[in-house]
């Protein structure tokens, strides 16, 4: 086991996919052996499993609110893992973006009415799969508005630093072998980066 040198630090992995046996939880279970190589304290909310509610109410739970609150806030760096559906992410993970990133926590207004993100200093990484082939996505520049996406709209806008979005294509059945190869390369990269942010 590698021993990282920076303490106190904790990762936060947001996991959004409903099956147990998924390519997602393929994913999951290897990124989980590199935190744990690196002796790296992590907590994972898997939003099927702890049944996150993703409908946004005027009245709103705070209790269940603050808590993934206190989660993104006791941590330094957060993972997200999820598959793409209809050139988005899960609803499930779209409403928790719409909750838990709210005014107040993510982000507030200054007297002139500019936003202010109140997340700097946080890092995230995001780590998707899709059904469809690469060249479909590319060609029609349908992975760079994803990025845009969640690079602008979404992590910059509440001051979190999008380190890096990977993307697993050709996610079917039929070819285990050649998706467990995409999986090898993300976590050597994965293993990159970790090493990176927290080995001095």
């Amino acid at each position: 086991m590698i021993k990282i040198m920076k303490k106190n630090e904790k990762i936060l992995i947001i996991f959004s996919h409903p099956r147990k046996n998924s390519f997602n939880s393929f994913i999951l279970s290897r990124i989980l052996h590199v935190l744990q190589e690196y002796n790296l304290d992590f907590v994972i909310r898997d939003l099927y499993e702890i049944g996150f509610d993703p409908v946004l109410k005027f009245e709103e739970n705070l209790h269940d609110i603050m808590i993934e609150q206190n989660y993104i806030r006791d941590s330094n760096l957060l993972i997200f893992i999820y598959p793409v559906w209809w050139g988005s992410m899960p609803a499930i993970l779209k409403g928790y973006i719409d909750r838990v990133l709210s005014y107040g926590f993510a982000y507030t207004v200054d007297g002139e009415g500019n936003s202010i993100p109140l997340l700097s200093g946080k890092k995230s990484i995001i780590v998707s799969t899709l059904g469809g082939e690469e060249k479909t996505y590319k060609d029609h520049s349908l992975e760079e508005a994803i990025k845009k996406i969640n690079k602008h709209i979404i992590f910059e806008f509440c001051g979190i630093e999008l380190i890096e979005q990977f993307f697993i294509y050709g996610v079917k059945e039929n070819n285990r072998k050649e998706l467990e190869e995409k999986v090898e390369k993300l976590e050597q990269k994965i293993r990159e980066i970790i090493y990176a942010l927290y080995s001095h």
